[in-house]
């Protein structure tokens, strides 16, 4: 129970979302109303957030609230269960130090503030694992289920866990076969039916532009490797690294698994990006980092617990310690910067309803052709109940215009042709203009 009622109070240091929830949320509106999710702009399309948004979106207004609360527990669970696995794998202090250590990976803080896919990921591969170790195989089959719902990594990892289960019948057979066929048709069957082209997710990965993409560097193999090893301290690489050479000395076969998992991937990830044009960007490696947090944090307790005498041990303890803290010191700054960029986004974005109320309010700004910086694209779709493809990043004729100077939104919509402004008002952080000619009284080119 803490952790939702954890997510809950955090809604009053950060109520709004970020760019891909407002989309699931606009997609699960449209599911809802028996109107086939219009996926031709906005992220790529992801099953299980728009599953779990078709519901919320009948809260309404709530909806983005709603879903910062369920997206913020799930990333408070991925502690817990490091947590769990820590303690199972090793003990109550390899469960601490793992959960702790999982606060480090870069961007997820970011991910859990804004309310991103990240920390759900993280989670339901943690639970995954947990509840196979507990011998529970149906429900370590869903939750990878799950998880594959929300990245295509995931797709290898459970057809070899499906493949083992049904051949050991440690799951039943119409379970897996149920949610094998599933799988295809959530991911591509609404791009097929709405776009024709049911590969356009991977169409839009492909064609990321975001800076520092290794799929355009000269070895994005290499490079996705190289960002693996950057996302964690090396103290943490190295203490992982530990945990697994004594499970293999030990014969902790769990442990030398996770370790497994961990490295294939992160090889995954690059054979993507090398042979198939994929982005590779480091929140694809979150998952892998997390395993490496985790046995980080079994290796700091089993060094620990190595020595016989009170002495050595005393100085093991010293040492981990203090590689610990170093690791946690050099995040500090990353961990301020995310923080800082999560309340000037609260800002900004928490900001943009007030501009829609100045420029006359949601349906007669739907009319105007509205236009604003991307990153904020999704968000003023949920508000004017339009489709994400109603919404221009780019002035391109007459329309209403918003436009923040804040980076943190994105690049202001840059202008493709000349037409006379009129500015209709300012709020804290934006400015509305009207640019052209209005629509005549009863004309709804936005609708």
């Amino acid at each position: 129970m803490a952790c939702p009622i954890l997510a809950v109070l955090s809604l009053l240091v950060s109520a709004t979302p970020h760019y891909d929830p407002f989309a699931w949320l606009t997609w699960g509106r449209e599911i809802a109303h028996l109107d086939m999710a219009r996926t031709l702009s906005g992220p790529s399309w992801k099953p299980l957030p728009v599953l779990l948004t078709i519901p919320l979106s009948l809260l309404g207004s709530a909806a983005p609230a709603a879903w910062l609360v369920l997206a913020r527990t799930g990333g408070l669970l991925a502690l817990v269960f490091a947590y769990r696995l820590g303690k199972r794998l090793s003990s109550p202090a390899a469960g601490v130090t793992a959960a702790a250590m999982l606060v480090l990976i870069p961007g997820l803080f970011r991910e859990l503030a804004l309310g991103g896919e990240l920390s759900l990921l993280v989670v339901l591969v943690l639970a995954a694992i947990e509840r196979h170790l507990c011998g529970r195989c149906s429900q370590a089959l869903i939750l990878g289920f799950a998880a594959a719902l929300l990245r295509s990594e995931v797709w290898p990892f459970l057809g070899l866990y499906g493949l083992w289960a049904w051949r050991a019948k440690a799951v039943d057979r119409r379970l897996v076969a149920a949610l094998f066929v599933s799988l295809p048709v959530l991911w591509f069957l609404p791009d097929w039916i709405t776009l024709g082209d049911p590969l356009r997710g991977a169409a839009v990965a492909r064609a990321s532009t975001e800076a520092g993409t290794p799929a355009l560097m000269d070895h994005p193999a290499l490079e996705v490797v190289n960002r693996a090893y950057q996302l964690l301290p090396l103290s943490l690489h190295l203490l992982a690294g530990v945990a697994v050479a004594l499970g293999l000395r030990r014969r902790h076969w769990p442990v030398v698994a996770l370790g497994g998992i961990a490295v294939a991937w992160i090889t995954l990830v690059a054979v993507m990006t090398k042979l198939g044009g994929y982005p590779g960007l480091s929140r694809f490696l979150v998952p892998a980092a997390a395993l490496v947090c985790l046995l980080a944090g079994i290796g700091a307790a089993n060094l620990v617990e190595l020595p016989d005498s009170r002495g050595p041990r005393l100085a093991v303890s010293v040492l981990v310690l203090a590689a610990l803290v170093f690791a946690g010191a050099s995040r500090r700054t990353g961990l301020v910067e995310e923080a800082r960029m999560g309340r000037a986004w609260a800002r900004v974005a928490g900001d943009l309803p007030g501009a829609v109320r100045l420029a006359g309010g949601a349906d007669p700004v739907a009319c105007r052709r509205p236009v604003l910086n991307h990153a904020a694209q999704t968000e003023l779709a949920w508000i004017l109940r339009l489709p994400i493809s109603g919404i221009r990043t780019r002035i391109d004729g007459p329309g209403v215009v918003f436009v923040t100077e804040d980076r943190v939104a994105n690049v202001p919509p840059t202008a493709t042709v000349e037409l006379p402004r009129r500015t209709l008002g300012r709020t804290d952080d934006w400015t509305v203009q009207e640019v052209g000619t209005p629509p005549s009284e009863g004309d709804c080119p936005g609708r």
